[in-house]
C-alpha cells in the first residue's frame, strides 16, 4: 500500500493499517482507508478485536 510493502501493513481496523516498526522506522504509523497517514511515531496501539475501533499512544519526552 503506498511506499509500504504488504509484509509490514496489518489491519487494525475498517481499512486502517499499521505500519509495524522496523530497522529504519523504530515507531508505528496508521494509514487511512484513502491510502494517506493518519499519524505517525505511534508507541503503541491496542485494537479491540470484538469492536471496529483501536486507541494508540505517543509518548512525548519533555
Amino acid at each position: 500500500m503506498g511506499e509500504h510493502p504488504e509484509d509490514v501493513l496489518y489491519p487494525v481496523s475498517d481499512g486502517y493499517y499499521s505500519v509495524k516498526p522496523n530497522k529504519f522506522q523504530k515507531k508505528h504509523s496508521i494509514i487511512q482507508p484513502d491510502g494517506n497517514l493518519l499519524d505517525t511515531e505511534i508507541d503503541k496501539i491496542l485494537k479491540v478485536d470484538d469492536w471496529s475501533s483501536f486507541a494508540y499512544k505517543k509518548i512525548r519526552d519533555g
